[in-house]
């Protein structure tokens, strides 16, 4: 999850919902709205409104604007046997708070940058080439010597039926568009460089803008 790939969706999700201010030429005229379809939000001026504008904010894994709220609900450290990776498992909510957008969880969620140190250099977890599973970390069909459970039949047959059912599910949720006024949970998973060190994690607008104030961290002891 590299930041600057989300230049695009964000002017997709964000620039559709900025309508221009209702002006008044005399006593006889009316206020009129006009809705710009294609706003740049990156470009600072007074016609287009930046970012900023949306008063956006992260406190406490809560990541607000005014048009969407993204909530961390928990998290969990989770072990890959396959591909003996180890991974932080985040639930976590999209709360739509517009009228009449949608737009899908999984590309809000990319609005969050997680970072970890190893002691000596903080790295971007966005841009590691994840081998993390969140289905065989919470439903493992493997033992640690990265062998299939094929001598416990039944419970080999129950960690396949999980782990679909959880893709599908929870994929399906992802990828699909809130309602209006409507909120959306699921969950996504990220690969961690140990289990030593806080994950932390910033919020972002836009790459040409800085975090939105706030950190969150959290433990993966």
């Amino acid at each position: 999850m590299n930041i600057k790939k989300l230049t695009a969706a964000l002017i997709i999700v964000l620039s559709a919902f900025i309508a221009s201010a209702c002006s008044t030429t005399s006593k006889q005229s009316t206020q009129k709205q006009v809705e710009r379809s294609s706003v740049d939000v990156h470009k600072a001026g007074k016609a287009n409104p930046t970012s900023n504008d949306l008063h956006a904010s992260f406190k406490n894994g809560v990541f607000k604007t005014d048009l969407f709220e993204l909530k961390i609900d928990r998290t969990q450290v989770g072990h890959d046997n396959f591909n003996q990776s180890d991974g932080l498992i985040v639930w976590y909510s999209v709360t739509n708070k517009t009228k009449t957008k949608e737009f899908k969880p999984s590309d809000i969620f990319r609005y969050l940058k997680f970072t970890q140190s190893d002691g000596n250099s903080d790295f971007s977890l966005d841009d590691m080439s994840s081998s993390f599973s969140i289905e065989e970390a919470l439903y493992p069909m493997y033992d640690k010597d990265k062998n299939p459970i094929t001598d416990q039949d039944d419970a080999y047959n129950k960690a396949v039926d999980a782990q679909n059912s959880m893709k599908d599910n929870e994929e399906a949720i992802a990828n699909a568009n809130v309602l209006p006024g409507k909120t959306a949970k699921t969950v996504a998973g990220i690969q961690i460089k140990n289990t030593k060190y806080p994950v932390k994690i910033k919020a972002y607008t836009s790459e040409d803008e800085p975090a939105v104030n706030g950190e969150y961290e959290i433990d993966v002891h």
